[in-house]
């Protein structure tokens, strides 16, 4: 088992409802990643398309699509995109095909940004992913999740050591973007690692940011406003390091507040 592994993020502005445009611009950063030796590179939120809160883009290959890339280059992919389920409405769903192009975890946004109707137009997921890459244990929240940390804490419960949150969050609010993803690490001691949109759309615009905080809420990697791959290392022995003089978790008083997740 690895002590660590190298993550990229890749803030990426998507041409709005051109997936083949989008596609392709990822190929290339799957593939540049992979040369600076990434395990996994994760995409903003709903990037195949760009996020929207209500139009719905067509069904399309862009799992299979990405599975290729990430078989053709050795590396994991974290994608998102719209999936559908027959009588529901869709879901704000993030995918994980590992180096062999195998899909080894899916995630459905359970918080829907309700200031923007997001709840009025899609279903809410109601469970977690968790998935491993090198004995690193990795979960999924999409960005207005991170406003929720009791959700969080159900990951730390989980075991997870780092945290991935796509997002589309828009420039107004970019400090609290900046805040939550620092004090999501502090709060459980665990990596935190969110990947942001750029560039504008028809729906807002956005500012990057994207971002990777360690378990003591430091900041490890930040981009600027505009297209480019981030990355850092996720280290056990650094959790381990910050956990052991300082053991949050053991110090919980769950029996007055209740145990997150005690009934999945």
């Amino acid at each position: 088992m690895n002590n660590s592994v190298v993550i990229c993020s890749a803030q990426m502005d998507s041409v709005w409802n051109n997936p083949v445009r989008n596609l392709e611009k990822a190929r290339k950063f799957i593939k540049e990643a992979s040369e600076n030796g990434a395990a996994i590179i994760s995409f903003p939120e709903q990037f195949i398309t760009g996020w929207s809160p209500r139009d719905y883009p067509p069904d399309s290959d862009a799992r299979h699509i990405l599975s290729s890339h990430s078989a053709e280059y050795g590396i994991s992919v974290l994608g998102s995109e719209i999936s559908y389920d027959e009588d529901m409405l869709p879901r704000n769903t993030a995918f994980v095909v590992d180096d062999m192009g195998r899909e080894v975890a899916s995630y459905s946004k359970i918080h829907l940004f309700s200031p923007a109707g997001e709840d009025k137009n899609y279903s809410s997921g109601r469970d977690l992913a968790v998935f491993k890459i090198d004995g690193i244990q990795f979960g999924i929240a999409i960005c207005y999740d991170l406003r929720f940390g009791d959700l969080f804490s159900m990951y730390a419960v989980k075991g997870v050591h780092c945290m991935l949150v796509p997002a589309a969050w828009p420039c107004e609010r970019l400090r609290h973007w900046k805040l939550l993803i620092r004090s999501r690490a502090l709060d459980h001691q665990i990596y935190v690692s969110g990947v942001n949109a750029t560039g504008k759309n028809p729906i807002g615009h956005y500012c990057g940011g994207s971002m990777t905080a360690g378990p003591s809420g430091e900041v490890k990697s930040l981009a600027g406003d505009g297209e480019c791959l981030i990355y850092s290392s996720i280290d056990l022995e650094e959790l381990e390091n910050v956990r052991l003089p300082f053991p949050v978790r053991h110090d919980r008083r769950d029996d007055i507040y209740g145990h997150p997740g005690g009934n999945r």
